[in-house]
């Protein structure tokens, strides 16, 4: 019986289709080792699942959370807040302040301690005689706009879970670009 001969045209396809076929299965390889050497040696900057998604806001914090930011202790309070439990002082006990916010608010890479909220709760309480508790709402990505828009600033007041003396809202360096994409300033 002859042998059988292929031509040289299929002889190049097979080589081709070979050659990229190995190719491909060691780029992959290459790609699930790297993934896995990672994944044992890096540590993420900040521990996921801190988040969930909420209809009104796009996101909020979960409550009861624990994990880390940079180096920093990640603790999300009963009521969604990146603060410790505490109780919320009735109308005549103390000045409330809610500081509302993105991720400088929130203190991202910071102690709870040494976010702002907590340095001005503390500035302020060793400045006058009565209690002022100072609630940091501060959510990684929001900004000015989405705060408002997306009814966090309204439900606040609304709701009344924490009945605030003052809402501050600290303007912080993406609101001017935000702001242009709804066309509130030109």
């Amino acid at each position: 019986m002859p042998e059988k001969r292929h031509s040289p045209g299929k002889k190049i396809l097979f080589t081709g289709i070979f050659v990229s076929g190995s190719f491909t299965l060691s780029v992959l390889l290459i790609l699930v080792v790297l993934e896995v050497v990672l994944r044992m040696t890096t540590d993420p900057f900040v521990t996921p699942g801190y988040t969930r998604t909420h209809l009104e806001r796009r996101d909020e914090l979960r409550p009861n959370f624990q994990g880390r930011t940079y180096k920093a202790a990640l603790n999300i309070n009963s009521y969604g807040l990146r603060d410790e439990d505490r109780p919320i002082s009735g109308e005549n006990q103390a000045y409330r302040l809610a500081v509302f916010g993105d991720s400088i608010t929130f203190g991202i890479g910071a102690k709870s301690e040494d976010t702002f909220p907590k340095l001005m709760e503390r500035i302020l309480n060793d400045a006058y005689d009565s209690e002022i508790q100072v609630f940091n709402f501060g959510v990684p990505s929001y900004n000015t706009v989405n705060e408002y828009h997306l009814g966090r600033l309204p439900n606040f007041a609304g709701k009344n879970r924490f009945p605030s003396s003052l809402p501050c809202l600290p303007i912080t360096l993406n609101w001017r670009i935000a702001w242009k994409k709804i066309d509130i300033i030109p």
